[in-house]
């Protein structure tokens, strides 16, 4: 059995990580684990130079740092990312499981779907974070999006306290 784990690496991820672990070593699985990052923010704005929207300019406005620095701070976070997820397939590798790290670049939802497609997985793995109804309805769930479009069975693992 070939599983996908999408992590967010966030404080639950290593729960959700036990928790493929336990499966996978029942089932002699294979493990792809995947952390899609969001697609790349932007910084360009358009100013109006002058009246009447006649000499609208994109140029940067400096709400935080220039572009350069956000993108070298953008460069270590994808860095640090890569060795988590690395430091996880090697966790697994050492219980005896074989599995593959992939970092990659989207749209959370849409690339999990493709990589389960493309990788062939039999099952998906992925967390929940409890958050209300509210934050769901604007912000929305990965989990939930996973379980309306997967084509394959998906597994949601809580990974914040219920009581």
């Amino acid at each position: 059995m070939d599983i996908l784990v999408a992590l967010d690496l966030s404080e639950g991820s290593h729960i959700i990580l036990q928790e493929a672990k336990k499966l996978a070593s029942g089932l002699s699985s294979k493990i792809c684990l995947l952390h899609v990052v969001g697609p790349k923010p932007g910084v360009i704005a358009y100013v109006d130079h002058e009246p009447g929207f006649g000499g609208l300019q994109p140029c940067y406005v400096g709400y935080g740092p220039d572009p350069s620095t956000r993108q070298d701070q953008i460069s270590d976070k994808f860095k640090k990312e890569h060795k988590a997820l690395q430091e996880g397939a090697g966790e697994l590798k050492r219980s005896g499981i074989e599995a593959v790290a992939l970092l990659i670049q989207g749209s959370v939802i849409e690339v999990i779907l493709r990589e389960s497609r493309r990788l062939g997985v039999d099952m998906i793995i992925v967390g929940s974070h409890g958050h209300g109804a509210v934050y769901n309805l604007v912000m929305g769930s990965v989990s939930e999006g996973l379980l309306k479009r997967s084509p394959c069975p998906v597994l949601v693992v809580p990974t914040h306290d219920r009581t």
